[in-house]
């Protein structure tokens, strides 16, 4: 077995919404970045609670405004 050895400035471990900010700065700021994630993109927060959350009271208020 072959293994490719990848040059990066920094490499991120895990996803979640820090994983996730810390990535795309040092992107944007030009580092070569790799993300590291074993499973699901985003964490709990991004994929099962915060936002998902948020999104579901939005939709709630514009129902609740529709009906009134």
């Amino acid at each position: 077995m072959t293994t490719d050895l990848i040059k990066t400035d920094i490499c991120v471990l895990g996803a979640g919404s820090g994983g996730l900010m810390v990535a795309a700065g040092a992107s944007q700021l030009g580092a070569d970045t790799v993300l590291v994630k074993r499973s699901r993109m985003g964490g709990d927060c991004l994929s099962y609670g915060c936002i998902l959350s948020k999104s579901l009271l939005a939709a709630a208020h514009v129902a609740a405004a529709a009906r009134t």
